[in-house]
């Protein structure tokens, strides 16, 4: 059996549903718990604010403090060098620091799936908790003096949290968790039509397709707005969210990006919403892709060409040489 096919596995004993499901409610009320400060906390974590999701940013710092850990406790172990064994200390707990702040963006962006990556983020969370309990058991054996047990339960904790993160890589890859839904849209470069004017009401999202890619319009007085209608969360359909103060916002998760420009305006998404130029031509709504930059620019720097010529030794070359 491959280790693709092995994965697809992990989510079938029936425990693992309910415990995600146990999970999922017991995060939803914990950001309940914080009220106003709720979305805010939310993005933080999701990562709103760099435009990127945080998780896997934190899971990279994690895993090489850990990396290190084993650097240095086989040197240390090798050599006999009591420095290598602080230093192993140090980066072990940079980990668990670090650790603690991924699995809260972990659990965060987690929260909103459903279905069969519901479940393998369960299974991923499991095993990320589980290494930062076995790291915390290894950082206790060391300063209570039992350092070659502390060596070798560390070892056990990189195990468990390489596996972790391979299940974290097929949830990115695989199944396409915390990435831009929106990615393999081509959008038009010329002047598509979509629709005729008078079809499009005041305010009410519209679905129309413009050359294979979907897009949803909304009228806001004399100006007509266009987005990808599929969310760049993960793949909700914008048409049937709702329009408040200048913005869109997504019927699954609630991500919300402003109507004139897809700017994001809070998550659980961290990406903008590609938007479209619009104009009324001839009693029909086109649409088309913003104008890319040119190539190059159309101006050349100002510059001296010179040429030289080697001259052979022994002499001028018979032309001369130098410069000309």
């Amino acid at each position: 059996m491959s280790v693709r096919a092995l994965v697809s596995t992990v989510d079938r004993p029936p425990w693992v549903e309910q415990g995600a499901e146990a999970l999922q409610d017991a995060v939803e009320q914990a950001y309940d718990a914080l009220g106003p400060v709720r979305q805010p906390t939310m993005d933080f974590w999701h990562g709103t604010w760099i435009g990127h999701p945080l998780h896997p940013l934190l899971t990279d710092v994690t895993l090489g403090m850990w990396m290190a850990t084993a650097v240095f406790d086989v040197l240390g172990s090798t050599t006999g060098d009591g420095g290598l064994d602080t230093c192993a200390e140090a980066t072990l707990t940079a980990g668990l620091t670090s650790g603690l702040a991924t699995v809260t963006a972990g659990v965060t962006d987690w929260m909103h799936l459903m279905h069969h990556p519901r479940r393998v983020g369960f299974v991923h969370a499991l095993l990320n908790i589980s290494s930062l309990a076995v790291y915390g058991a290894s950082l206790l054996m060391r300063r209570r003096g039992r350092r070659s047990a502390g060596r070798n339960m560390a070892m056990a904790g990189l195990v468990i949290a390489s596996t972790a993160a391979y299940l974290g890589s097929e949830m990115t890859f695989g199944l396409r968790v915390g990435a831009d839904h929106t990615a393999g849209y081509t959008l038009p470069e010329e002047w598509v039509a979509v629709l005729p004017e008078g079809a499009l009401a005041e305010g009410v999202p519209q679905r129309v397709m413009a050359n294979g890619v979907p897009v949803v319009l909304v009228r806001q007085g004399d100006a007509i707005h266009a987005l990808v209608a599929t969310c760049s969360h993960l793949g909700g359909p914008l048409d049937e969210g709702h329009v408040h103060d200048g913005a869109i916002v997504c019927p699954w998760h609630g991500s919300r990006y402003a109507l004139h420009d897809g700017r994001l305006e809070h998550g659980p998404s961290v990406y903008w919403q590609p938007a479209l130029d619009t104009r009324v031509h001839a009693g029909q709504i086109e649409v088309r892709g913003a104008p890319r930059p040119p190539a190059r620019p159309d101006w050349e720097p100002e510059h001296t060409v010179r040429e030289y010529v080697l001259e052979p030794s022994g002499g001028p070359a018979p032309d001369g040489g130098g410069e000309r």
